[in-house]
């Protein structure tokens, strides 16, 4: 199964609470589930995620972001291309996402975020929480909730 992570997830993870979305990730680790990315989508994560406050006011280590940041970009499925979509009109950055979740032929963007749970989804791609996707998909074995 392959999902296309909001930014919204990953700050979640970083954080280092127990989470949905700690466990999405730790599924994405253990090779139990799929990113989809794209240049575009790690750029806009890496604008929020690699800001100063995340290691001061947050305290986030600087080396597990670009831990994360890297590990994004090399074991995700790559957009090649992305398609144009206007289809989030109330944030149009939004629409990376779709884009990302079209050209890497994902199932789900999983977010918190309000305007793309909205629209909930485009052509074969689901919008969801992290918290329904574990509903749906609930995870086997061993993880920090499974």
């Amino acid at each position: 199964m392959r999902i296309v992570p909001d930014t919204n997830l990953l700050v979640a993870h970083l954080l280092g609470r127990r989470s949905a979305s700690a466990e999405i990730v730790h599924l994405w680790r253990e090779g139990r589930l799929e990113f989809g990315m794209s240049r575009p989508l790690l750029a806009e994560i890496r604008s929020i995620i690699a800001k100063p406050y995340m290691q001061t006011s947050c305290r986030v280590p600087a080396a597990r972001i670009q831990d994360l940041l890297d590990a994004l970009w090399e074991r995700s499925v790559r957009a090649r291309q992305l398609p144009r979509l206007t289809i989030v009109r109330d944030d149009p950055s939004d629409n990376i996402l779709l884009a990302t979740a079209a050209a890497t032929a994902a199932d789900y963007v999983v977010t918190n975020d309000r305007h793309l749970l909205h629209v909930r989804g485009y052509e074969n791609v689901e919008v969801i929480t992290p918290g329904e996707f574990l509903r749906r998909h609930p995870p086997e074995g061993d993880g920090p909730h499974g």
